[in-house]
């Protein structure tokens, strides 16, 4: 039991959460360092500890068998802070909130803030291989961040006030463009913007739709789909009150 609590507290995610924000590169290096390192550890007590508590102490075995699961998603959770800590989304989350989506010609340009997420990525992707991190590492603090991106331009999308067809054009357009490029810096990992799409794809749809896309989608938080409420009213002359119907509708769903 002593060597099991000894194990428990080395593994502990309090002692994992160390103060990040002001270490250089969000402590990038001494993280991996330091999650590797407990990967290793938590594959030699699955191979080596564990048979031997499940032939000589069978009522630790479960505990053990515990420890080491927690292991890797305790190594996501870390990454994934990491991942998100290194980038700094909001300039591009207000710059999408603050600008005019309501043109009345079909652009045929990205916007600049895709070139801005292009670079975010391309930072950190050089930075990783310069520290030369095994792949898995790799590719879950790359996987992290782009996903992170995407949660953020949907929110940045969800403070759009009014937005033409072209507009949404736009929007689609944007997000054709940083995936073909992100698949491009990323070949042998072939970034998915589903997330962005699908919620695209949701501001094309007429308002007594919405509902069941909500029902169909529970990963967008209450604040997104209310928004295109909003948005989808005001585009196809939904009334006020036919607005506040569909969004009380849509708080009886989420109770």
């Amino acid at each position: 039991d002593d060597v099991f609590l000894f194990l428990q507290a080395s593994v502990s995610l309090e002692r994992l959460r160390a103060p990040l924000e002001s270490q250089e590169m969000f402590a990038l290096p001494q993280t991996i360092v330091a999650m590797e390192s407990l990967q290793l550890l938590a594959e030699l007590l699955r191979s080596h500890l564990l048979p031997a508590a499940e032939a000589s102490a069978p009522a630790a075995a479960p505990r053990v068998r515990a420890l080491v699961e927690q292991v890797g998603p305790i190594t996501v959770q870390i990454y994934r802070g990491v991942a998100r800590g290194m980038l700094d989304l909001e300039p591009i989350v207000a710059a999408i909130r603050s600008r005019s989506w309501a043109p009345r010609e079909i652009g045929t340009q990205h916007s600049p803030y895709v070139d801005q997420l292009v670079q975010h990525v391309q930072q950190l992707a050089g930075s990783l291989s310069q520290l030369g991190v095994p792949v898995a590492a790799y590719r879950t603090l790359v996987g992290e961040a782009i996903g992170a991106i995407c949660e953020h331009l949907v929110d940045g999308y969800a403070g759009v006030k009014k937005a033409s067809d072209e507009g949404r054009a736009q929007m689609s357009l944007d997000v054709k463009t940083l995936q073909a490029a992100l698949r491009k810096l990323l070949p042998e990992m072939a970034p998915s913007m589903a997330h962005v799409e699908d919620y695209l794809r949701a501001l094309y749809l007429p308002p007594q739709e919405l509902l069941a896309w909500a029902r169909a989608h529970p990963q967008y938080s209450v604040r997104h789909r209310t928004a295109l409420v909003a948005l989808n009213g005001v585009s196809s002359g939904l009334k006020k009150r036919e607005q506040q119907d569909l969004l009380d509708s849509l708080a009886k769903q989420d109770g």
